[in-house]
């Protein structure tokens, strides 16, 4: 009995879910303290649909099956109005502190003021009402703007599209990434960061860029940007320096590899870089990836007055005989061999424990000692 009762429960569970879900269609609701909007519309095509005039006063375009509610209380004055296409015939219905009121003009001027509002925080019109403002008043007034949106997603995708759009001054490129650093979505916050920096006419502040970065929380995210920014931007002890210590917060082995053997290794790292380039590396924790990162670096002519500190740090942190045996063996066969670097990969040799690892290095040392 008990059983049946459960079955019964689940199947009337599910069909109030089936039909929640038909009822709610697309829907966008706004909460704040002062404030109350909420849309309802069958699907995101019918709410892509509804616009409203560029004078931002009232709607131009409700597509049928569509409502929108709208409230504020001010000065302990509650009004609420309720738009919705029914069939095709607009109806308003205006409250004030809960009584039915007529849609007269001064309902009509409220309801005006409420628009640009809801247009920030709903990012309804997005697209047109970027360029208008823009065309209108210059980017200063679209950065004033995006200023007011107090919604991350709204105010995330204005960023990014008024980046990606808009021609603008490195000044104003950075007026908006000190907009973004309230940004929560770590991959809105990426992409933005990243738009920043690919559609900067000239050169721009990267340590700017950076500042915002140090919220992201996703290693996905911020080794995507990380890898992406330009290695001719990066040149400077200031910014290697904000960049390797982001760097050393991915937790991810993989992916805080992956950056040094896509970005660092084309880096020419400043001298007082240095420490914080072999700290970031040093948080590596898998001898592999470790290894793959070291060897990116090994390669390029940019770190070889690394070499003698990159096999410091294996001798010390790759405990895998035969990943450093690799390592030691691809830094001997690359690169112009130093005494200094000699001495290093021979102390590096004798610290592994496989004879058979340690003689392939050690063999090949000789070698290379003789030939030169």
């Amino acid at each position: 009995m008990h059983h049946h009762f459960r079955n019964v429960l689940l199947v009337i569970f599910i069909a109030m879910l089936s039909a929640c879900s038909i009822h709610i269609g697309h829907r966008h609701m706004i909460y704040d303290d002062d404030f109350f909007f909420e849309l309802k519309a069958p699907n995101k095509a019918s709410r892509n649909a509804l616009s409203f005039n560029d004078d931002e006063t009232d709607i131009e375009v409700l597509p049928e099956s569509i409502s929108l509610v709208i409230g504020d209380l001010v000065l302990g004055q509650k009004r609420r109005l309720q738009i919705e296409n029914v069939s095709g015939k607009v109806e308003y219905e205006y409250r004030v502190n809960g009584k039915v009121s007529a849609y007269n003009s001064d309902a009509q001027l409220w309801f005006a003021s409420q628009v640009p509002r809801i247009l920030r925080e709903t990012g309804i019109n997005k697209t047109e009402r970027i360029q208008r403002i823009y065309q209108a008043n210059g980017a200063v007034a679209l950065i004033n703007e995006i200023a007011l949106i107090e919604s991350d997603s709204s105010k995330g995708a204005y960023l990014l599209e008024t980046i990606q759009t808009i021609k603008l001054e490195s000044s104003e490129i950075s007026a908006l990434i000190s907009l973004s650093s309230t940004i929560e979505s770590d991959a809105t916050l990426s992409a933005i960061l990243q738009a920043a920096v690919d559609s900067a006419t000239s050169e721009i502040d990267v340590n700017a860029v950076l500042q915002p970065a140090k919220t992201i929380e996703s290693d996905a995210s911020l080794s995507s940007l990380l890898g992406n920014l330009p290695s001719e931007q990066l040149g400077t002890h200031s910014v290697q320096k904000t960049f390797f210590n982001l760097a050393q917060t991915i937790e991810s082995d993989s992916l805080l590899s992956d950056v040094f053997v896509k970005q660092v290794a084309n880096m020419t790292v400043a001298s007082e870089s240095t420490d914080a380039m072999l700290n970031s590396l040093n948080s590596i924790q898998s001898d592999y990836q470790m290894r793959e990162a070291m060897t990116a670096l090994a390669k390029s002519s940019n770190h070889e007055r690394h070499l003698v500190d990159l096999v410091k740090l294996a001798q010390n942190e790759i405990h895998s005989d035969y990943e450093l045996a690799s390592l030691l063996l691809q830094i001997i066969d690359e690169n112009e061999i130093s005494q200094e670097l000699q001495e290093q990969v021979y102390t590096a040799a004798n610290s592994i424990d496989s004879d058979y690892e340690r003689s392939r290095v050690l063999n090949r040392l000789i070698d290379i000692v003789i030939s030169q």
